[in-house]
């Protein structure tokens, strides 16, 4: 039922209104009790009817920008709420804020001061337990479990601490076995230390000489020089299994006369000059080779030759050598030779061509290591240098001298 008023009345009691027609209304007014009677007022008005804010939750002017497309509401006494268009992004600018209750986010969270919560909640709205961590899983936040409480410094370290940037140091001067700083000098913990590397823990450290496994007797091992760059042994030195030499063992006074290894060498230098090298195919002698006794070499045995031919025409292939008086030019010094005295020889061509087996390549022009399909030594300087094993010419000469002795015998008969 419709009821119209022509003019002010007074209702004792309770009117219930389901809907209110006012011809030419506005828009966007709110319908209150004024003064004892109901009216409409614009949004504009609603202030001047309700009076001044007596809390903080009243917005007292808005304003939205264009060009970012954010809706401010100035609250008293709480700074600027600015709340994103689109809904996803909520900023709070000023110094200190509080807001009672909860904050629902599905964007950003942007402070520019600090955050205090007394709970927060992951992306999945739970608030975790304790002593877990708030993290970033690239998608949202989740709750984990860890984080470092505190960073304590252990044996042979110092520092350490439960905040902030904690340090952490090599105590490289500690009182027990100690850890050491590379290349530093390091004071010695006791008397009679050594630097060793332990084994058991893979650590270089300092300990006492008196607890190493061996003699540590200075007259035995010259304990005293022991150093990084070399060991010195100053009186006898037994070893009663294997000595391990990873280069080389040189003399005190003199570091050019040394023995030097290498995988399948082994070479003995004097004045820093190579004179005795063996390896798994030769051992070369650079100088003179002397032996105070006798030199045995190869075999003889008929037992262990095939005879494959005799040797013809000795005699004429003698005499087609020349034996003569030489001294070393200046290309046999190019290649190490310095002997200035006058030698006796012949010369290799010409025995190779009668004898061929007689004459090898000279060992001052071998390819270290090197062997061709043969076997045999490869020129390292492409010359080919020559030398004759003159032992291999005394089958020659005998072969020479049973032909000669031949014909002497048919002149005897001849001249009976």
């Amino acid at each position: 039922m419709a009821i119209n008023f022509l003019s002010d009345q007074t209702i004792e009691g309770t009117l219930t209104v389901s809907s209110i027609t006012e011809v030419g209304s506005d828009t966007d007014k709110f319908l209150m009790s004024d003064g004892g009677k109901i009216t409409y007022v614009t949004g504009a008005n609603l202030l001047a009817y309700i009076g001044a804010p007596t809390t903080d939750y009243y917005v007292t002017s808005t304003s939205f920008s264009i060009s970012t497309g954010v809706l401010s509401l100035l609250r008293t006494g709480l700074g600027t709420l600015s709340q994103g268009i689109d809904g996803r992004y909520l900023q709070l600018t000023a110094a200190s804020q509080v807001i009672t209750g909860s904050i629902g986010l599905v964007g950003n969270l942007g402070v520019t001061g600090y955050l205090q919560a007394a709970q927060l909640r992951d992306t999945n709205g739970d608030s975790g337990t304790a002593g877990q961590v708030l993290s970033s899983t690239g998608t949202g936040t989740d709750w984990i479990t860890g984080g470092v409480n505190g960073v304590v410094a252990g044996d042979g370290l110092t520092g350490g601490g439960t905040g902030g940037t904690v340090t952490v140091d090599v105590d490289y001067l500690g009182t027990g076995n100690i850890i050491l700083e590379a290349n530093a000098a390091v004071t010695p913990v006791g008397a009679d230390t050594i630097i060793i590397n332990d084994a058991n823990d893979n650590n270089v450290k300092q300990a006492l000489v008196s607890t190493l496994p061996f003699s540590t007797t200075p007259s035995d091992v010259g304990l005293p020089n022991l150093s990084n760059s070399g060991n010195t042994v100053s009186g006898s030195f037994t070893i009663s299994s294997t000595l391990y030499v990873p280069y080389q063992i040189s003399h005190v006074g003199d570091t050019g006369t040394r023995m030097q290894f290498s995988t399948g060498s082994w070479t003995v230098y004097t004045s820093s000059a190579a004179r005795l090298q063996c390896n798994s195919t030769y051992t070369r002698v650079n100088g003179n080779f002397v032996a105070t006794g006798n030199i045995t070499a190869y075999f003889s045995d008929e037992r262990l030759k095939t005879k494959t031919g005799n040797i013809e025409n000795a005699l004429d292939k003698i005499n087609s050598l020349e034996g003569f008086i030489y001294v070393e030019n200046d290309l046999a010094k190019s290649l190490g030779f310095d002997n200035n005295k006058q030698q006796v020889g012949l010369s290799a061509q010409s025995v190779k061509a009668v004898l061929p087996e007689a004459v090898t390549l000279a060992p001052v022009d071998y390819l270290e290591d090197e062997l061709n399909n043969d076997g045999e030594h490869i020129s390292k300087s492409g010359e080919d240098y020559l030398t004759v094993d003159y032992s291999k010419l005394v089958p020659l000469l005998i072969e020479a001298v049973k032909e000669l002795t031949s014909e002497v015998a048919d002149l005897k008969r001849k001249l009976k």
